[in-house]
């Protein structure tokens, strides 16, 4: 239910993201209820959220404009924080959905 998603804090949307990505779960309304809410508060999203929602994005073909253009400024300002492993799902996640996000494939 996409009211429910207003508590939501970014673990939780990226985790939610993430199961239902892997399930290939098609449900477009609460795509993008996720993405909404995420964008709304992906200042507080850290690395290790980033890089899952990143790539539930891509692994399910989701090209949602907003939200990947959220997570690449996101994550080029704490660029500095990512473990490698996040660093390069977040880099397979662009490159899947050919999403070039320069200044972030350059940091």
């Amino acid at each position: 239910r996409a009211s429910s998603l207003g508590s939501m804090v970014p673990m939780d949307l990226s985790g939610t993201a993430w199961a239902f990505a892997k399930l290939t779960f098609g449900h477009e309304p609460l795509r993008h209820s996720i993405a909404a809410r995420s964008i709304a508060i992906i200042s507080e999203f850290l690395p290790q959220c980033l890089a899952p929602m990143a790539w539930s994005v891509a692994f399910i073909s989701f090209n949602d404009s907003p939200l990947l253009e959220a997570i690449a400024s996101a994550s080029l300002a704490k660029i500095e924080d990512f473990p490698s492993q996040e660093l390069s799902n977040t880099a397979w996640a662009f490159a899947k959905v050919a999403v070039c996000n320069l200044p972030l494939m350059q940091a």
